[in-house]
């Protein structure tokens, strides 16, 4: 089975160890990615889904639903449906900004810039890392049939640091993936019930058509 080591996290699967690097490796650069190895593990969970695996993936790739499916948790937080898209071969590096850049934009040109936004990381085909200001996450859709997903995160913490402050923190992050799962699932069975053929996105939705157009690639 190909195996290999990427931001402090064991990689599993491809053609090969090679395939497996190459896939991984226009995101070798990214300094951000690098900080995981020198934390520990904090809270790792494992969630059944009942949705098919490429509408929990969709759900990480925009942020136009902060607004409805997270307005109690991390909304807030954030700038509503801004985020910048870079693109590093079949992976994505997707910007959130924080709520206060879009009030004072100045506040990127002092001090680190990870300090006021987040970096969402999409390792095509599933898997996501999100580094936050002072910790990070990791969430992977895996297929468990045409409905059903299994889920499985992680979040990473400092060794160091207030231990009821990062309990907050992933505490939030469940509270995410929670309300994230809820609504593909939801859309789960609006398609069930209102079979469609065709998808359009919308303009807003670049990452899910990257993320559709690899699939493609793919699967010829």
């Amino acid at each position: 089975m190909p195996c290999v080591e990427f931001a402090g996290l064991v990689w599993i699967g491809g053609a090969s160890d090679a395939d497996l690097s190459a896939a991984l490796a226009p995101l070798a650069d990214e300094p951000t990615l690098k900080s995981i190895g020198g934390e520990r593990v904090l809270d790792e969970r494992s969630w059944p889904g009942d949705f098919n695996w490429k509408l929990g993936v969709s759900g990480f790739l925009e942020t136009y639903h902060f607004k409805v499916a997270h307005k109690t948790g991390i909304a807030p937080h954030f700038a509503w449906n801004r985020i910048l898209i870079d693109e590093f071969g079949q992976n994505l590096r997707i910007t959130v900004p924080r709520s206060e850049v879009v009030k004072r934009p100045d506040i990127l040109d002092h001090g680190p810039v990870r300090n006021h936004v987040t970096f969402v990381y999409f390792i095509f085909p599933c898997s996501f890392i999100s580094i936050l200001p002072d910790h990070a996450s990791f969430i992977t859709f895996l297929p468990d049939g045409l409905g059903r997903t299994s889920v499985e995160s992680h979040v990473f913490v400092p060794h160091q640091g207030d231990q009821e402050y990062w309990h907050k923190n992933a505490a939030l992050f469940a509270q995410t993936v929670t309300e994230d799962m809820a609504l593909a699932a939801s859309i789960q069975r609006g398609i069930a019930e209102e079979p469609v053929d065709i998808f359009t996105f919308a303009t807003f939705e670049h990452a899910i058509a990257h993320f559709h157009r690899g699939l493609a690639r793919l699967t010829g």
